[in-house]
């Protein structure tokens, strides 16, 4: 939910579940319709490292951006 560079990072490196028993991971533009970016939360500690929420809404995904089988 909350991500480090979220909202910062270009691409990104999701991963879900694809069936009952199989996970996979893909990459992300950072500017795919459906992507929703919260605020940059204020931390005590690293601060160097933007944090955001990142949440998804319909984002469709090809399936070669697939990393993997």
């Amino acid at each position: 939910m909350f991500i480090s560079g979220g909202s910062f990072s270009g691409l990104y490196i999701v991963m879900a579940k694809t069936s009952p028993t199989d996970v996979s991971a893909f990459l992300v533009p950072a500017d795919v319709k459906g992507i929703l970016y919260g605020k940059k939360e204020e931390k005590m500690g690293w601060t160097i490292q933007p944090t955001a929420l990142v949440s998804f809404d319909n984002v469709r995904i090809p399936a070669a951006n697939l990393i993997g089988k």
